[in-house]
């Protein structure tokens, strides 16, 4: 422990061994120094992992934690709905900003009538002269197909993750999808 007039201004973490400020640990009243043993930084570490595991092995923990989330949700309505509404709006200002040729290629696209319920685009281009060129996909397909994808903005067309070939054609995004959905890499 670091001492100044008297007074503590450090501490070292019995987890991960580094001196710290004071101001790096939780309060304790119970402990000499009012501080836990242990930084912040440790103590969310410890608490994320003890609740990765109740949540898989202790069901009664797990619907009590449900139930206190829902009690919280509850009491803080408004507060929550404020802060979701300020912050959809940011990242969807911030989303338009950095991707507007998506937005372009959504908006041209958008009156296009889905061949089935919960058909969702997918362009293979977001040039705006393929704008309407596009496949239709279940959520679930349109999902598994985008674990394989990398945008890349200057091609505006996407990327292979596994070989890293652009697929700057339908035809190769066709290919791609057929592999996808067939499982057969």
């Amino acid at each position: 422990m670091k001492v100044l007039n008297n007074r503590a201004v450090g501490k070292i973490c019995i987890i991960c061994k580094l001196e710290k400020e004071l101001d790096d640990f939780y309060k304790n009243k119970g402990a000499k120094d009012n501080c836990h043993s242990y930084c912040k930084l440790c103590f969310k570490k410890r608490s994320s992992d003890r609740a990765k595991i109740l949540n898989r092995t202790d069901g009664k923990w797990k619907l009590d934690r449900r139930l206190r989330c829902r009690k919280y949700r509850e009491l803080n309505k408004a507060n929550i709905a404020n802060n979701n509404k300020t912050n959809r709006c940011i990242v969807s200002r911030k989303y338009a900003q950095k991707n507007n040729e998506k937005i372009i290629a959504h908006r041209l696209s958008k009156n296009l009538p889905p061949p089935f319920d919960g058909a969702q685009r997918h362009h293979w281009s977001y040039r705006r002269e393929h704008a309407k060129d596009i496949f239709w996909l279940s959520i679930k397909d349109h999902g598994s197909v985008h674990t394989y994808l990398l945008y890349d903005k200057d091609s505006m067309c996407y990327y292979r993750l596994d070989t890293g070939q652009l697929l700057d054609t339908k035809e190769k995004h066709e290919k791609l999808i057929k592999q996808v959905l067939t499982n057969s890499f």
